[in-house]
Order: C-alpha cells, then structure tokens, then sequence
C-alpha cells in the first residue's frame, strides 16, 4: 500500500470541495469497490491516479491528482 498527498480531489457528482487541510489517498487494490476514508472525504483509491476526469471514474467518485 502507498500514500500519497494530494491537494486538489473530485468527489461523486463532480463536486470539488475547498482545500482546508492536507488530505493522503491510499492506493489499493485495482478495484473500484474498495474505499478508505482519509481525512472528511471518502475516497475510492486505484493505483495509477488519471488527471483527466472520465464519466466512468466521476460515476464511482474517484480521486483525481491535481
């Protein structure tokens, strides 16, 4: 398992909430359906992080490096 710190993330719905404290995603297994909660937010955490937001990565609320 990696962490790794992000300061810009995507959330279900496309939502961007405003940064007010540091935030680490886990990096799992290659699944969509395994999550951990870091920080407020709850995070779907894939290996190999896309910069650009694809529909079916928004529909499972998937983290984005900024």
């Amino acid at each position: 398992m990696t962490i790794q710190k992000i300061t810009n993330y995507m959330i279900r719905n496309g939502i961007v909430p405003e940064m007010r404290s540091e935030f680490f995603m886990c990096a799992l297994d290659d699944t969509f359906h395994q999550a951990k909660i870091v920080g407020t937010i709850l995070c779907i955490m894939v290996p190999g992080i896309q910069t650009t937001p694809y529909e079916k990565d928004r529909e499972h609320g998937r983290m984005y490096q900024s």
